[in-house]
């Protein structure tokens, strides 16, 4: 029986129509064709995101959520279980301090955040009916952008795992906004005690999508593997910024992969015509390589190599 996959929508509705994009190294989606992807954990989005999952409430609401969820209890067994897994500095800290909530309580709330990071491996998607330049320029650089549909991903993620899947939380820092991350607020109680699916509202532009499971606290993320990309797979761009005859190779061999129902491969029209100018320098070399012409009147020091 397939475990669930939890939507949360609080954020923002995920209709199985919506369409994603995902903008990666041609390695990755080689990876990808293999049936196999990466989600890296929290915690290794933060080496280019030191903000990556810590924009969470106050830490009296976080310390309360925590105790609501499975009781009294779990808080306080999830407390000594942080308190084992820290160094002994760090431990004889919190017992000189252990009788002051004013320190304490932040202290709990911190250790908790920084070691919910390592267990939280995440797979980000930008939620757009068009292609974004900024993604191209971030995430996207010489790579490709990966098309699909919240359900076409949704039935390709591996039954042995549970996956939840939420729009980000966009949240201003300011907490005198009307945008703040507000607890008593419905939509953001259930982010609470997950801020792996919050951010700063700097990050508003990427429109993301993100699926989360669990990883190990050791490792660097999850490898999810047994993704069909025959189902998955719609749409495959190439970037704006590969030379012509790179693109055209690229899209031949991703052409020749064993599709059963082969998605559009495309390259990415966001800079225009340059393809067409690209084929007209093809049919200049060629021109030049045949006929063994070179361009007159030139000085000898552009002339030799």
């Amino acid at each position: 029986m397939r475990m669930a996959v939890d939507l949360l929508e609080q954020a923002g509705a995920l209709p199985d129509g919506l369409p994603l994009w995902r903008y990666m190294k041609l390695s990755t989606l080689l990876l990808l064709l293999e049936g196999t992807t990466f989600f890296p954990s929290v915690a290794t989005l933060r080496a280019s995101d030191p903000l990556e999952g810590s924009l969470h409430p106050e830490v009296a609401w976080l310390s309360s959520a925590l105790s609501k969820l499975h009781g009294q209890p779990a808080a306080d067994e999830l407390d000594s279980w942080l308190l084992d897994n820290v160094e002994e500095w760090v431990r004889k800290y919190q017992e000189r301090n252990k009788e002051n909530p004013d320190l304490n309580t932040p202290f709990f709330a911190d250790l908790y955040v920084s070691q919910l990071a390592k267990r939280r491996a995440v797979w980000c998607w930008f939620a757009s009916d068009i292609e974004s330049a900024a993604m191209w320029s971030v995430y996207g650089h010489g790579g490709v952008a990966v098309g699909t549909t919240m359900g076409a991903m949704k039935s390709v993620l591996p039954s042995k795992r549970r996956f939840q899947i939420s729009r980000i939380r966009y949240a201003d820092r300011d907490c005198s906004s009307l945008d703040r991350f507000n607890p008593e607020a419905t939509s953001d109680a259930v982010y609470i005690h997950r801020p792996h699916f919050v951010k700063g509202r700097e990050y508003e532009h990427e429109r993301e999508v993100r699926v989360a499971t669990l990883c190990h606290g050791q490792e660097k993320g999850a490898t999810i593997r047994g993704i069909v990309a025959d189902e998955f797979i719609r749409e495959i761009v190439l970037s704006p910024l590969w030379p012509h005859v790179e693109a055209k190779a690229v899209a031949s061999f991703l052409k020749k992969q064993p599709w059963k129902t082969p998605p559009l491969i495309r390259s990415s029209t966001l800079l225009g015509s340059l393809p067409d100018e690209e084929e007209i320098h093809e049919r200049l070399d060629a021109f030049f390589n045949d006929s063994g012409e070179t361009e007159d009147n030139l000085p000898i020091l552009m002339r030799e190599l």
